[in-house]
């Protein structure tokens, strides 16, 4: 899996963004008024184009955090007595 994805923004300009960088991926509740928008941790939001699948970019984004956490060893730790 990659930890980088190249992103479509409102102005029609690629963007690259990496997995570790993000804060946040915000759906829009009003598709037709404002972008979705990608929460940097520094930085502006990438706002993204209306044709962008932003359920796949949370898919791919939560796959590397989860990929992240069990190389650092903050996988199953097993129950607590």
């Amino acid at each position: 899996m990659s930890k980088q994805l190249l992103v479509e923004k409102t102005d029609g300009h690629l963007h690259n963004i990496h997995a570790d960088q993000i804060v946040d991926v915000v759906p829009s509740m009003e598709p037709d008024r404002q972008p979705c928008a990608i929460i940097m941790r520094y930085g502006d939001p990438v706002l993204l184009s209306e044709e962008t699948n932003v359920i796949q970019i949370i898919e791919w984004w939560i796959e590397n955090l989860e990929m992240s956490r069990k190389r650092m060893g903050a996988g199953d730790t097993g129950t607590f007595r």
